[in-house]
């Protein structure tokens, strides 16, 4: 890695190189950082010409595991079949936020949490992840 002093002179002495040198030090096509300035010379070949390239700052996104879609589905199903709506399980001990996590499949549910949910539907456990896991045991690789 160059130090940014002897970048800058690499670069003609300016902070961000070739792209303030094709589009200027205050170009409305520059993406400024805190404090650097980044540079995307193959992008940008004109002067003249304004660059639009704007780096993704978006995460990646992850598909959700199988199981915590099947258990998201299972439980919205169970509660609209109920006539219940997501405040309706406070009565159970389960916050809406929490409800709403599960039927996005946000994150990892507790015991405590489906045992709750599980009483709040009537159900065991059992009867309740009926269809979201496999009844067989996992394979030992």
């Amino acid at each position: 890695m160059i130090p940014p002093d002897e970048q800058a002179a690499q670069d003609g002495g300016r902070p961000g190189g070739d792209h303030q040198q094709l589009h200027g030090a205050q170009a409305p096509g520059t993406y400024r950082g805190r404090s650097i300035t980044y540079t995307y010379p193959d992008r940008c070949t004109s002067p003249s010409a304004p660059c639009s390239y704007r780096p993704s700052l978006a995460r990646p996104t992850r598909q959700k595991p199988a199981h915590a879609r099947r258990l998201a589905r299972r439980v919205r199903e169970l509660r609209k079949a109920n006539g219940m709506k997501q405040d309706d399980l406070e009565d159970f001990g389960l916050h809406w936020k929490t409800v709403q996590a599960i039927e996005y499949a946000r994150g990892d549910v507790k015991l405590s949490t489906l045992i709750k949910l599980a009483r709040a539907f009537d159900l065991t456990v059992a009867e309740l992840l009926h269809g979201v896991v496999s009844d067989r045991p996992p394979r030992r690789k």
